[in-house]
């Protein structure tokens, strides 16, 4: 990202635009450079809220104690 970044001619983007140009130019090239190089991880939600740390008949007997 930071190569890709370095190519861009900064003084040419900028040339002759007004300050809200230039920011809406700078952050669309940002924007779609972190698209291109930084990857994405999908977190499962299910897995956020389950407790990996207590063992399946611990789990079971929490079920079994809630019911009663």
């Amino acid at each position: 990202m930071n190569a890709e970044l370095k190519q861009i001619n900064w003084d040419d983007e900028f040339a002759g635009k007004a300050t809200e140009e230039s920011w809406n130019s700078f952050k669309q090239i940002l924007e779609n450079s972190i698209q291109k190089n930084v990857p994405v991880k999908k977190v499962d939600q299910t897995a956020m809220h389950k407790n990996p740390w207590i063992a399946k008949s611990t789990k079971r007997e929490i079920l079994r104690r809630n019911k009663a």
